[in-house]
């Protein structure tokens, strides 16, 4: 008597997470180092990006392209963090999640304005630890990592090895 095939990764956990390639994030900083490695560290992780060098920038391409995230530096040539954040709670943007990333100390009851903002989700202090930021975005858009990337293409390659071959040459 044969057993019926079970597949080995059946009793896993389904996950609802979405590829991060349908995500797009908007990095904002004037550093072009600091834009330089956000956009490699972000897109490694398989989100699309664009990048914006201002505050008035920023809100163009915020209201144009529509990111589903926006990594916002606070100190901005034209118009400060705080002022895009304050300009993007209007309209259709005020969904859009903010991570502020500030390369100054600022006291703590100014920090806990920013964050009691709506719209910022995170507040973090460079220099910024790549995969604490990609931690971070993560969960914030229920994408999933370039680790549990590489964990469902084994499960289905060992799947799809576990499965009971047809013999050749029977019907």
């Amino acid at each position: 008597m044969r057993l019926p095939y079970t597949p080995f990764f059946k009793n896993m956990p389904t996950t609802s997470k979405i590829d991060p390639k349908e995500k797009l994030i908007l990095i904002v900083d004037d550093d072009d180092t600091v834009v330089d490695f956000l956009k490699f560290a972000i897109e490694r992780d398989g989100f699309r990006t664009e990048t914006a060098r201002n505050g008035d920038e920023a809100i163009a391409k915020a209201q144009s392209v529509k990111p589903d995230l926006i990594v916002l530096d606070m100190m901005l040539p034209q118009k400060a963090g705080y002022e895009v954040i304050k300009m993007l709670q209007t309209g259709q943007n005020w969904k859009i999640p903010i991570i502020v990333v500030s390369g100054r100390f600022i006291e703590d009851t100014f920090k806990n304005n920013i964050l009691f903002e709506e719209n910022v989700k995170e507040y973090l202090v460079k220099p910024i630890k790549s995969q604490f930021l990609l931690h971070k975005i993560h969960s914030l858009l229920g994408t999933y990592s370039l680790d549990e990337q590489a964990v469902i293409k084994n499960s289905e390659l060992i799947t799809e090895s576990l499965k009971p071959k047809k013999p050749e040459g029977i019907l």
